[in-house]
């Protein structure tokens, strides 16, 4: 047997394990002369394993993963410039709103293939149970119509909402709560300077403390996980909250496993908002892959080409109805049956993005710093105002550390 013109690395997520030896095998039908070394990673290891790897000069050459990370090693210098590599077709069929946060500084470190989308969701079924048609909120929801509802479905014995604090995952979730007065993390591409200690921010926080005192959220926030805050809902006991849109098939599930004694109907509505606030974005979090600096330029190319492939329309439809996410392209077109896929890319074409700072320097970081801050606010140990203040200062603080 020949020996292969060029041998690359391939590291991907584990989660879904069929598809990586799908684009392996399907790319070395088209080049055999290609030999690909693939390893499967739990999403949880990779940046540990990346770490390690890059540390001793074993990085792989395409790595697969979500752009919080990615963008990490895009920050440091260790990814290829992928500037320029893109077709003109590809440039134009990946949507922008999701390639752009490929980019740091007008320079393309990765291509896109999926994303989730944090939509705003109500337990239709509750709400019918309530009697609440005539006020069931749509893709505009004003702060007092949920005032409205919350307070119907607290007189049921269900939460209204659930709020969380135990930890750095699903931040995004939380931060659905502050779009709510108009407080965004960052604006205007500054990610030096949080701008969640605003006082709309302040005001947010204050009133998630509030909901959970009048009994409208559960207690305990502080050691909520993310986790629970999904079960919260998925159990049906809350009932209107930001979460991740799933096909129907995932709603069968929970009556599946016993999880409810009915199949419930969730729906994806506009995100809350105060009075004299515009209709909030949502936030996005793609995952796509990456090329790891090489000094051998046929085996940089061929990174370049597999990274490529493994993006293309015909693979990234196989993925994305895997992972149940929206495509990176508009020529990809799923879940055209389901209304909560279309309402959300209703809301995203009408409202935008939210900027979650995915490829800023230090992502990862500001995500430690936050859960704590909210921690100290819902115990009661410092105010809203000095939370948030502290949380400001942790960031200026790791940007002069650096």
């Amino acid at each position: 047997m020949a020996k292969p013109r060029v041998e690359i690395t391939f590291w991907g997520e584990a989660s879904v394990q069929f598809q990586n030896s799908i684009f392996t095998e399907g790319y070395k039908k088209l080049h055999p002369e290609v030999k690909i070394n693939l390893e499967e990673i739990p999403s949880q290891n990779i940046r540990e394993k990346v770490m390690i790897a890059l540390a001793t000069g074993n990085s792989p050459d395409v790595l697969g993963d979500y752009i919080g990370r990615l963008g990490n090693w895009a920050n440091q210098g260790f990814l290829a410039s992928l500037s320029g590599t893109l077709s003109v077709e590809d440039e134009k069929d990946f949507m922008s709103s999701v390639l752009n946060q490929f980019k740091i500084d007008g320079e393309l470190f990765g291509y896109p293939m999926r994303y989730w989308v944090i939509s705003y969701m109500v337990n239709k079924s509750i709400l019918d149970k309530v009697g609440i048609g005539d006020i069931y909120p749509g893709t505009d929801f004003p702060l007092k119509d949920w005032m409205i509802i919350a307070k119907k479905v607290k007189e049921l014995g269900y939460f209204a909402t659930c709020f969380f604090a135990n930890g750095r995952s699903g931040d995004y979730w939380m931060l659905t709560n502050f779009l709510i007065f108009g407080a965004n993390l960052w604006e205007n591409g500054n990610y030096k300077e949080t701008t969640l200690n605003s006082g709309k921010g302040v005001m947010a926080l204050e009133w998630m403390i509030d909901m959970v005192k009048g009994g409208y959220a559960p207690s305990g926030v502080a050691g909520i996980t993310d986790g629970d805050y999904l079960n919260f809902m998925n159990t049906g006991r809350s009932v209107m909250q930001g979460r991740t849109p799933g096909t129907a098939l995932a709603t069968e599930t929970l009556f599946d496993n016993g999880l409810l004694d009915y199949i419930p109907d969730f729906r994806v509505v506009g995100t809350p908002h105060a009075s004299g606030i515009l209709n909030p974005p949502l936030f996005i979090g793609p995952s796509g892959y990456v090329v790891f600096k090489e000094d051998d330029t046929e085996k940089l190319k061929t990174s370049i080409d597999f990274a490529k492939f493994v993006t293309s329309k015909e693979n990234s439809k196989k993925v994305c109805e895997a992972y149940q996410q929206l495509s990176a392209r508009y020529s990809v077109r799923l879940f055209e049956d389901q209304k909560c896929f279309l309402v959300a890319q209703k809301l995203i074409s009408e409202n935008g993005v939210g900027d979650l700072g995915l490829s800023s320097p230090h992502y990862l970081e500001v995500r430690d710093a936050q859960f704590p801050e909210l921690q100290a606010a819902f115990m009661g140990k410092k105010t809203p105002q000095q939370a948030l203040d502290d949380f400001a200062k942790k960031i200026r603080n790791i940007w002069k550390e650096k």
